[in-house]
């Protein structure tokens, strides 16, 4: 069963923040709270797994909270609990997941992106990417989105049309429940995974859910014979049985 936690389990006044530069640094894991999709804004909150800022000192785990102190884009809270191997998955098995909140106390349109990315993966096949959570209220320009790059670099957050794996699409409902499904073929051996969330508010209230992908091998022509085979064999048996 996946260790994945979902929901946000640290006080907000337990926030330690970090700002990091203006462009992604390259690193093992590491989670991101931006201003702008392409993490570019010189007011990212950038934070290492096992680094400075990090609310969760073991491996495979980042925790950021962005409170009241600080005003980040529009979102008086922000918090982005992303996990990835060991805690959950591995190299050859890959899987992802990001636990976000956002609150706004305005009647502005605010957007703020929301990252986990890590490098050294090295299992492909199919891609699963499931977003679910509540925003409240509902409608009134206030939406979210869930995507997930990967498989062509070994480079932390490595995103763009070409290596995109899943994308949830937009939904303003909630409760919401998204999914969406793709391939990831390897260009490069290893590779790193980035999965992202875009959180836009346009009333008070707040955004809270769970975004998740994992990648499962796809059984080669070889092991689905034998499956099939040991099947047909047990079925025969059965049926011996039966008539014996």
């Amino acid at each position: 069963m996946s260790r994945r936690i979902s929901g946000l389990l640290v006080p907000a006044a337990a926030a330690a923040i970090v700002l990091g530069a203006s462009t992604p640094a390259q690193a093992v894991f590491m989670a991101y709270i931006c201003d702008d999709l392409q993490c570019l804004g010189g007011n990212d909150v950038i934070v290492t797994d096992q680094g400075p800022g990090d609310n969760f000192p073991g491996s495979g785990m980042v925790g950021q909270i962005n409170s009241g102190a600080i005003n980040f884009n529009g979102f008086t809270i922000t918090t982005n609990l992303s996990q990835s191997k060991p805690l959950i998955g591995s190299a050859g098995t890959p899987q992802m997941d990001i636990s976000f909140s956002a609150v706004t106390n305005d009647s502005l349109t605010h957007t703020v992106f929301l990252y986990g990315s890590d490098t050294g993966f090295t299992g492909a096949g199919s891609v699963l990417l499931t977003l679910g959570g509540t925003q409240t209220p509902a409608g009134d320009g206030n939406t979210v989105q869930g995507r997930a790059w990967g498989g062509t670099s070994n480079n932390n957050l490595e995103f763009s049309g070409a290596n995109l794996l899943a994308n949830s699409g937009v939904s303003g409902a909630t409760p919401f429940a998204l999914s969406a499904s793709g391939n990831l073929l390897q260009g490069v051996n290893p590779y790193s995974l980035t999965i992202g969330m875009t959180v836009t508010r346009g009333t008070p209230g707040t955004t809270t859910g769970d975004l998740n992908v994992t990648v499962s091998a796809v059984p080669e022509p070889e092991s689905i014979l034998l499956i099939g085979a040991g099947l047909a064999a047990m079925a025969a048996y059965k049926r011996r049985r039966k008539t014996a």
